[in-house]
C-alpha cells in the first residue's frame, strides 16, 4: 500500500480503538500536548495493533511541527507498521497530495 495513493492504511485514523493519548495528540498536531505527554513518560515509539506510532500519525496528517518534535525527542524514524510503511513514507504521501492540488 503506497501512502498518497488514496488508499492509506487506516490504523492511525480516528475511530481506531487502540490509539494512545500520544498518538491522538500527534494525529491532531497538538505540539504542546505531545511535549507534556513525553515529559510525563509517554512511550514515544509505542505501536498500536497494526504497528502505527505517534510519528506515523503526525506524518500521515502533515503536522510538520509535531513530526519535528517527535524526532527531536528520539522517535524511531525507520520503525515500520504491519504494512511495512514508515513515517517517511506517510510524509511522502502527504507531499504527493499537496503537489496534486
Amino acid at each position: 500500500m503506497v501512502p498518497g495513493s488514496g488508499s492509506l492504511p487506516k490504523e492511525l485514523c480516528r475511530g481506531a480503538t487502540d490509539l494512545t493519548t500520544l498518538m491522538d495528540a500527534a494525529i491532531d498536531g497538538h505540539k504542546q500536548l505531545i511535549e507534556l505527554l513525553l515529559r510525563r513518560g509517554a512511550e514515544i515509539d509505542k505501536q498500536n495493533g497494526k504497528g502505527g506510532t505517534a510519528l506515523m500519525g503526525a506524518a500521515q496528517e502533515g503536522h510538520e511541527r509535531a513530526v519535528e518534535l517527535l524526532l527531536q525527542r528520539g522517535a524511531e524514524v525507520n520503525k515500520q507498521n504491519s504494512d511495512g510503511c514508515t513515517a517517511l513514507m506517510f510524509a511522502a504521501g502527504v507531499e504527493v497530495k499537496r503537489v496534486g492540488r
